[in-house]
């Protein structure tokens, strides 16, 4: 038997860990998920709509191109929507050779519904969905990229549909521990490091990080890849890049590395 004074020690410890674990929670909720105001101009010819999960509208954008031998799915970042995706990485990854279909979380951009981890799941999985039976699109054609918050979205479809590989940029550990370093606490949300071992053995996964980020250091980038179990695992550090430009510091070097990794595929 404990003494009281110890009994009185370890519930008070409890009762404060309960506390900070309550607090941290909704404060990583908060962090998650920051959707931009909507943009005038916002709706454009190229935003279309899917009924997905409890009949939410999902908005998706499709750049086909008729010679891209991949499709690339993008999930953008937590502050970020179609919006902002349509006027740069959409045509970005267009003019380097590939189609692209990218969409906004629940409650992003014209999508309905409030954010949550599982909504934008839902939602990737609904286009995913979409992009094999609407759009002819073969899974072995498919590159799941996920960029910062998309990351945990493009991790977790990764681990349950076919898809040709799966590139991860500025991607987090998981949420929790962008706030706090080390895991702290028995729950989180995306949590990219346990998912690494459960991903396909044999699936192409390719991690881009700035070295100079700031928001997910690139000890994030650098522990993603040391956990990812795939024997076809590579990664790519950018000298120079921050958090939200890595395409932009890499400029060719960046577009070359996925190219190669593209190249690998075949």
């Amino acid at each position: 038997m404990l003494p009281k004074t110890a009994l009185l020690i370890s519930l008070q410890c409890a009762l404060v860990y309960l506390a900070v674990s309550f607090v941290a929670w909704r404060i990583s909720a908060r962090f998650m998920f920051r959707p931009p105001e909507l943009r005038r101009g916002t709706a454009r010819a190229s935003i279309y709509f899917l009924h997905g999960f409890h009949k939410e509208r999902v908005a998706v954008t499709y750049a086909h191109n008729p010679a891209a031998k991949y499709t690339i799915l993008h999930s953008h970042g937590n502050a970020e929507d179609l919006g902002g995706v349509l006027g740069s990485t959409v045509p970005d990854f267009a003019a380097h050779g590939y189609s692209v279909i990218a969409y906004d979380y629940p409650g992003y951009g014209l999508s309905t519904g409030t954010p949550t981890e599982a909504g934008a799941i839902r939602a990737c999985e609904d286009v995913y969905e979409h992009a094999c039976t609407t759009l002819n699109i073969r899974p072995e054609d498919i590159i799941l990229h996920g960029r910062s918050l998309g990351s945990g979205v493009a991790t977790q479809i990764a681990r349950k549909h076919a898809v040709a590989g799966v590139v991860l940029e500025s991607a987090f550990t998981s949420i929790i521990r962008v706030l706090t370093t080390y895991k702290l606490f028995p729950f989180d949300h995306f949590d990219n490091a346990a998912a690494m071992s459960k991903l396909p053995k044999h699936l192409p996964l390719l991690i881009i990080h700035g070295e100079l980020d700031k928001v997910v250091p690139i000890s994030h980038g650098e522990a993603l890849f040391a956990a990812a179990s795939s024997s076809e695992k590579r990664h790519a550090w950018i000298p120079g890049a921050g958090h939200n430009d890595v395409a932009v510091i890499g400029g060719d070097a960046y577009w070359g590395v996925l190219a190669r990794f593209c190249a690998s595929l075949r």
